[in-house]
Parts: C-alpha cells; sequence; structure tokens
C-alpha cells in the first residue's frame, strides 16, 4: 500500500476539486473552494470528463519508474508503477479493491487499505460530487508555505470511508492548492503523507501541477507529469479483480 500512499495526495487537483459550493455554513470556505474550481478549470471542462488517464515519471533516490493512473466515473480506479522489471497495480472496481505485485501475487483488500483505495476512486473521478465525499469543510487558520500565504482547510471525509481528516494549503494570491497533509491508518500505524505541488500548468484545459514530491516518514517521491488522456474507452473489465476474488 504505500505505493498507493505516494501518490493519493494528488485527490485535489485539476479535475477532482470541483462541485464543492454546496458548503453553506461558511461563505470563505465557498469563496475559496470557488476560486480554486476556476483557476484549475477556467472552462469549466470537469463535468464532462467520464474518463481520465494520467502518466507521470517518478523518481525516488536512485529508483526510476513509471505510473499511470486510469479513472472512471463515477468511482473506478487503477493505478499502476512499474520499475525496472517489478510491476505492481491495486484498483477499486466499484465493489472490491485489490492489489498485484509481480513479486507478491494478488491480495483483496480489506478495512483500512481498501477504505483508503475506495475514498482515492470517489476523489479522483471526473466530475465528482465532492459533497459525496466529504462532510466538512472549514478553515483551520492561515500558514505561509514556501514564502506563500496559504489558508488553511480542514477537509472531513464522511464516516463511510472511515478517513482522516485531510489537510490542503491553498495560496491566497494564486488560489492554486500547493500542500496536502494526509494521515492513512496502515498496519495498525499512523502514516503521514506531505505532498508538495509545484510548477502548473496547462493540460488539456485544466491548470495541473507538472512535479509533485511526495514525503513518507523521511521517504521522498518526485513525480512529473508527462501525459493526460481523457474521455478515452475504458471498459469496466480494466478494473475488475482476478478470476479468484469476483
Amino acid at each position: 500500500m504505500r505505493k498507493l500512499l505516494m501518490f493519493s495526495a494528488l485527490l485535489l487537483i485539476g479535475l477532482s476539486f470541483t462541485s464543492c459550493t454546496w458548503i453553506k455554513c461558511q461563505t470563505n470556505v465557498d469563496d475559496i473552494v470557488a476560486k480554486v474550481k476556476q483557476k484549475n478549470d477556467p472552462q469549466n471542462k470537469a463535468k464532462t470528463v467520464k474518463t481520465a488517464i494520467f502518466k507521470y515519471r517518478c523518481i525516488n533516490g536512485l529508483e526510476k519508474s513509471r505510473l499511470t493512473i486510469l479513472l472512471k466515473r463515477p468511482d473506478k480506479i487503477k493505478i499502476m508503477s512499474r520499475f525496472g522489471k517489478e510491476f505492481w497495480q491495486c484498483a477499486f472496481n466499484g465493489k472490491k479493491a485489490w492489489e498485484y505485485s509481480n513479486a507478491g501475487g494478488v491480495r483483496l483488500l480489506s478495512g483500512a487499505e481498501a477504505n483508503e483505495v475506495r475514498l482515492q476512486a470517489f476523489l479522483l473521478a471526473p466530475s465528482i460530487d465532492i459533497k459525496k465525499v466529504f462532510k466538512s469543510i472549514k478553515i483551520d487558520s492561515s500558514e505561509k508555505i514556501a514564502g506563500q500565504d496559504c489558508w488553511k482547510l480542514i477537509c472531513q471525509p464522511k464516516d463511510g470511508f472511515k478517513s482522516q481528516a485531510i489537510t490542503v494549503f491553498v495560496t491566497k494570491k494564486t488560489d492554486l492548492i500547493v500542500k496536502v497533509i494526509e494521515k492513512h491508518d496502515e498496519a495498525k500505524a499512523l502514516i503521514t503523507v506531505v505532498t508538495c505541488f509545484k510548477n502548473y500548468k496547462m493540460f488539456k484545459g485544466f491548470l495541473l501541477p507538472t512535479k509533485t514530491i511526495t514525503e513518507i516518514d523521511g521517504d521522498m517521491t518526485e513525480s512529473t507529469l508527462v501525459g493526460i488522456a481523457l474521455n478515452q474507452n475504458i471498459p469496466d473489465s480494466v478494473f475488475t479483480a482476478p478470476k479468484t476474488f469476483k
């Protein structure tokens, strides 16, 4: 699951941070979220996207790998990573979550692991309705991140996801998400994932960070966005678990 944690903080970038103005309890939150959406999706195209494919080049120390994320609305996700001869993938097909590696074979995910994959499936899905995921978003404070004044937002997933709150930092000047902090329950330990987003550029009409730096317990991975494909035909079978787990 560590590979999944490395990239899960992509969840509030680009296509996913839309349709948040349902939160009426705090006008400032509505304003911030609306500005983020307008900045990342200036043409309001997210609602037209049914599938998305993201491709990254990743560096972790001397290790270089490639990452591909396949998404299908509303809740299907598949993450694939390749390093040399090592291949790893993780998926949620709308009902079940599973993981496979050519070194360890395939296994069905349950408990906290399954919840994390399921949460990513909802959050990264094109045209996500964020109110189906978060029960609240509130302003916690204002902080400086890399010299920039930022709003600190606390996003609390709904109880059904059994997930820790997600902290999101949005710059006051540019309305861009520059940092996300997540906490994941993994093997009876709480893992903190800190991800920074840099070098925003336009891809297919969306303003997205081309560089993502993720740190887990001092282990750092730098990911570079190299390609995006939208509304490609992705059969449901792509996300289906192996026959032993159907």
